[in-house]
């Protein structure tokens, strides 16, 4: 009895440190649905500190994250007269990626009207701001923007509260820092009311041509900093798969993550993600169209940044869906569907089936004839214990170093 008792104590300790490697599903608080407006906010909670990513919706978000309370926020865009999918996932270091919570969000005038008079919710966004000059030139290092809106709505500068509310008679003015040495600063004004909704952006654009040596002195050092880096991503250097990733950079495959110069070397790649590299390293640029079709996955969204992808893919036969009719693009990829996907974007030909190379690789299994061939080939190999491990998810420099080994052997055949 004392050992079924050690057994059970050890399984659920197992079980739950096996649990405990997830971050947790964020929260998410209800969206206002339907609207009338170009962009929404989307609130939430999640782990202090997490990373938490949006997918979906006409544009590619950069991550935000939650603050000491794990509360975020994040704007979105929204797809007109139609419905906006997003995925929500949460991650800290350490720890895999969440699973993803959805959330939808109807845009169309009508509809909001309607709702609007059956609830006496306020779901219409102001009106877009105007302001009085869209293109300026200053000598001065600082310049007002002044402007006109709806009564009483927070002015956002670039996304963040400006602190400035619309005065009663329609006008706002905002001071804006400049950097100055000629260079042109962007600056996207919103109005937010009330109930949260936020207008469409008016982007006002000023150069200043009065010198800022604080500011040459910066970019003086921060230019040295990427000559010695020799435009390496800074956190690849003396990473193992540092050579393939910096060939897939020189060649425009991959560029920094979600806008910084770190790669992430050794964080998951979600199955969005792995398409958008393969179809970029082995297809043609008068290959790769926009056009975003229709009858596509229910998950894949009009207007999404990889929808064209995903079209692509399913057309060529390099993806299927999931068993419930979608594609599931913020899910992780596998070693085994990494393989998959790889091998035919690169139109590389299998044989069905497979040696026994791997005891955790069927020879009826459907990813048998792809791991073969990668094995063969030199692209895999496996793990300490003799095992393929297909189940296992995929890092950024994986599918990295696959990717180069692809192009090699492919060169070879040239």
């Amino acid at each position: 009895m004392r050992k079924f008792s050690l057994i059970m104590i050890v399984f659920i300790l197992s079980t739950t440190l096996a649990f405990a490697a997830q971050t947790a599903t964020p929260s998410v608080d209800d969206p206002a649905t339907p609207v009338d407006a170009e962009v929404a906010l989307i609130t939430g909670n999640s782990v202090a500190g997490a990373k938490i990513q949006v997918t979906g919706g006409p544009q590619q978000l950069s991550p935000v994250y939650a603050d000491d309370d794990g509360d975020f926020e994040i704007t979105v865009g929204l797809a007109q007269e139609s419905e906006n999918s997003f995925f929500i996932t949460a991650e800290i270091d350490g720890e895999d990626k969440s699973e993803a919570i959805q959330v939808l969000i109807v845009e169309g005038e009508e509809a909001a009207q309607a709702y609007e008079e059956e609830s006496g919710e306020d779901l219409t966004a102001p009106d877009q701001p105007e302001v009085d000059h869209d293109s300026i030139e200053t000598d001065k290092l600082s310049y007002t923007i002044e402007g006109t809106g709806e009564e009483d709505t927070t002015v956002l500068i670039n996304g963040e509260d400006s602190g400035v509310t619309v005065d009663s008679d329609g006008t706002f003015e905002i001071e804006v820092d400049l950097t100055g040495n000629g260079v042109e600063d962007t600056f996207d004004i919103r109005l937010q009311d009330d109930a949260g909704n936020i207008s469409s952006k008016v982007r006002v654009e000023i150069e200043s041509g009065t010198e800022n040596d604080e500011d040459e002195e910066e970019e003086e050092e921060e230019e040295e900093e990427e000559d010695e880096d020799d435009n390496d991503f800074s956190d690849t250097r003396g990473h193992w798969g540092h050579g393939h990733i910096q060939r897939l950079r020189a060649l425009g495959i991959v560029s920094g993550h979600d806008g910084t110069n770190e790669f992430r070397p050794n964080h998951s790649i979600g199955r969005d993600a792995i398409l958008k590299m393969a179809i970029e390293a082995f297809y043609d640029d008068d290959e790769i169209d926009t056009d975003e079709g229709d009858d596509l996955f229910g998950d894949v969204p009009r207007g999404s940044w990889f929808r064209h992808y995903v079209r692509i893919g399913e057309r060529d036969d390099i993806i299927d869906g999931e068993s419930d009719g979608k594609y599931h693009p913020e899910r992780n990829v596998t070693r085994a569907a990494a393989l998959k996907i790889i091998l035919r974007t690169a139109k590389i030909s299998i044989i069905t089936g497979g040696n026994g190379d791997f005891a955790d690789v069927p020879t009826d299994a459907w990813f048998a004839g792809y791991v073969d061939w990668a094995k063969e080939n030199g692209v895999v190999g496996g793990y300490d214990d003799g095992l393929f491990h297909g189940e296992r998810e995929m890092t950024r420099a994986e599918v990295s170093k696959i990717i180069a080994l692809v192009l090699d052997y492919l060169e070879e055949q040239e």
